[in-house]
């Protein structure tokens, strides 16, 4: 298997996201940067890189995955819907990385919810991988 680089695997994650029938925008950004973003069509997921472990010839890199769509304060319980949907995305990619040839995936991913009441009031998943 040929190791690839962080940029690299970047634009692999970056392409099968905006490919993705369920996700209108994609982002690679950090935290501060996506919360301050305007040009937002939900549902969306950000990428955002986390660290790299290098242990001889094999280098590990870590990113967080957010993906969210906005809250219809209207409707009761959207918010778990919106959960459920992220959730299956989140299996979606979970699956397609698990059977990538490019590289090792893990096996167990810990999901957890979000909801947010900043500007956009979203809810959603985030993991890092």
């Amino acid at each position: 298997m040929k190791q690839l680089t962080l940029n690299q695997i970047t634009k692999i994650l970056i392409a099968w996201f905006k490919n993705h029938a369920d996700i209108n925008s994609t982002f690679y950004e950090d935290d501060f940067s996506f919360n301050a973003e305007r040009n937002i069509i939900y549902p969306v997921t950000n990428i955002e890189y986390v660290e790299s472990n290098i242990s001889g010839k094999q280098d590990t890199h870590s990113s967080k995955l957010t993906l969210a769509d906005l809250v219809d304060e209207n409707l009761t319980g959207h918010a778990d819907e919106i959960y459920s949907d992220m959730i299956l995305i989140a299996q979606d990619f979970i699956a397609w990385a698990s059977n990538a040839d490019e590289w090792e995936f893990p096996k167990t991913i810990n999901i957890q919810k979000f909801i947010d009441d900043t500007d956009d009031r979203t809810a959603g998943v985030v993991f890092t991988f």
